[in-house]
């Protein structure tokens, strides 16, 4: 009876050991979602030069001005005609002078292959529709899961 209390309890330890070290993981994980109108981009956070950060697409659709919203980002055939493969995808900015500029634009494939950026000097990082036009007349919002190593 008491070895087999033992055992309960030596396997109770584990799996408390094992949930902590999951929520820790858990807990540096944050989800962001993107709205195609904003002109403002989402805040991600203040980032020291170095900190690396990995963003991953979670789910969404817009559309390219106003209309039923069914472009997902984060497909290669968003290339709405040659030469604007980046028109339309999300993009990874950084507030200069209050204004938003463009660091990286997140790459096809996110889901399944997670892209990293390591920040090259301190800065707000923001995620925003890369509206080639400037217009935000778009529709519909997409959601990226944003890992901060």
């Amino acid at each position: 009876m008491k070895t087999a209390l033992l055992g309960l309890l030596v396997v109770i330890g584990l799996c408390s050991g094992c949930a902590t070290t999951t929520n820790k993981t858990a807990a540096r994980a944050q989800i962001f979602s993107v709205e195609a109108k904003s002109d403002a981009g989402t805040f991600l956070g203040q980032y020291k030069a170095g900190d690396k950060i990995t963003i991953q697409y979670e789910h969404g659709t817009w559309t390219i001005d106003t209309g039923l919203p069914l472009l997902n980002p984060d497909v290669k055939e968003l290339a709405i005609e040659p030469g604007c493969a980046t028109f339309y995808r999300c993009g990874l900015y950084e507030s200069v002078s209050n204004t938003l500029q463009l660091l990286t634009i997140i790459p096809y494939e996110s889901a399944r292959m997670p892209f990293s950026y390591t920040f090259r000097s301190d800065t707000k990082a923001f995620l925003l529709m890369n509206d080639y036009f400037g217009r935000y007349n778009n529709d519909g919002s997409v959601t990226y899961r944003l890992t901060k190593e």
